[in-house]
């Protein structure tokens, strides 16, 4: 009898920089997530996402230093890669634009941490699991 192996949940988000700032989807206190969809690679997904929810066009060749992160959450476990752009076709008019020492208070928790450790050159971090 072989046992199933685990599944666990992939996302890729992006992270917006213009001008020394990072940019959040309007009203939205994180970055602009991808559920990574089969048969695409973590890249593509945030090209499409991009491109669905924000009307711009990006390259996957404009997506670079990316972070990974396994997380552990009330809705299970996750691998979440994060992508810096700061390059794309198109104006973009429904993003919140926030410099880095001043970004929402209420931010999504472990997205802030991304964001700090991307800045302090960490490329790999594990979120939420009990020690």
């Amino acid at each position: 009898m072989s046992k199933e192996r685990f599944k666990t949940a992939s996302s890729a988000y992006v992270i917006l920089v213009k001008d020394d700032k990072v940019g959040f989807p309007k009203g939205d206190k994180g970055f602009l997530l991808s559920n990574i969809e089969g048969g695409e690679t973590a890249r593509e997904a945030v090209v499409r996402k991009v491109e669905d929810s924000l009307k711009i066009n990006v390259s996957v060749d404009n997506l670079y230093e990316p972070l990974t992160m396994h997380r552990s959450g009330k809705n299970g476990e996750s691998f979440d890669l994060f992508f810096v752009c700061d390059k794309w076709d198109g104006n973009i008019s429904n993003v919140d634009w926030y410099n880095f020492d001043k970004l929402p208070k209420d931010m999504i928790e472990f997205q802030l941490l991304a964001l700090q450790s991307l800045m302090s050159g960490v490329k790999y971090l594990e979120y939420g699991w009990k020690k």
